[in-house]
């Protein structure tokens, strides 16, 4: 019974150790890895929204021109 909590311990840890890609062991542990991706991921969309922020900008540019448009031809009239 003395040898089985170490050893039950050293499961554990392998365990532990192991999650960090498909149960394979790396150098970085599974919270290390799991923080790695999501740093990239928010990095993209960071990329992602600045782009969509852009095209928001730029349509909301080409609405005001139409609307102007619209104004200049009906005072025209």
């Amino acid at each position: 019974m003395t040898e089985s909590i170490p050893n039950a311990l050293m499961s554990v840890a392998h365990a532990i150790r192991d999650l960090g890609n498909a149960d394979a062991s790396t150098q970085m542990g599974g919270l290390e890895a799991l923080g790695a991706v999501f740093k990239e991921i928010g990095g993209q969309m960071g990329d992602s929204l600045e782009s969509i922020a852009t095209a928001i900008e730029n349509v909301s540019g080409s609405l005001d021109d139409v609307a102007r448009a619209i104004r200049e031809k009906g005072q025209a009239e």
